[in-house]
């Protein structure tokens, strides 16, 4: 069960998540007000980002967007929207709220025992030797480790359009097999 949070612990929460996750461009502003709590869809995320004119769009119910890539002069522009775009309509607050070794062990088995047979089910193989240990990648995540393994990472290199089965789109893979886990597995009472 999910650990129950007052307004104030959230919007500290949310302060705090976007705060630390502010891009160089955009140092000196203001953490957006959160607007919404998503549910784990990019939707509002993504609309946000569209409507300052980035061709971005919606992927999945994991959060993840997908899109055009900015020009090299765009990205510091880009980084900045997207920024402020998901401080408004954020990520779930159980996907953000700080997480203790237990919660980052159901991650990793949530990756290991549910996201990779998933995806190798329908076609897309993501096992790779330098896939850490569960204590390895436990203890990385608590380090705050940055180049973390997350096996939804081989995705991009290349596209995830590369490894598809024929006839599935990119929504129905992610809709299939959700790259994070739900959010009620990351924040528990305590």
């Amino acid at each position: 069960m999910p650990r129950e949070y007052t307004e104030a612990e959230a919007l500290a929460i949310h302060h705090d998540y976007w705060e630390s996750n502010r891009p160089d461009a955009a140092e000196g502003m203001e953490v957006p007000e959160l607007v919404r709590w998503s549910e784990g869809d990019s939707l509002e995320a993504a609309a946000c980002i569209r409507e300052q004119g980035f061709e971005q769009y919606a992927m999945g119910l994991d959060g993840s967007i997908g899109g055009s890539a900015p020009t090299d002069a765009q990205r510091a522009r880009s980084e900045v929207v997207e920024w402020e775009c998901w401080a408004k309509f954020s990520l779930p607050l159980q996907w953000i709220a700080p997480r203790t070794e237990e919660l980052w062990r159901l991650e990793y088995d949530y990756y290991v025992d549910f996201y990779l047979p998933c995806m190798k089910e329908w076609g897309i193989d993501l096992y790779r030797d330098d896939i850490p240990s569960e204590d390895v990648w436990v203890a990385q995540s608590m380090e705050g480790q940055v180049d973390l393994w997350l096996p939804y990472d081989l995705l991009h290199n290349p596209p995830v359009s590369d490894h598809r089965p024929k006839g599935l789109t990119d929504d129905e893979l992610a809709w299939l097999c959700p790259s994070m886990p739900p959010p009620v597995l990351s924040v528990s009472g305590g």
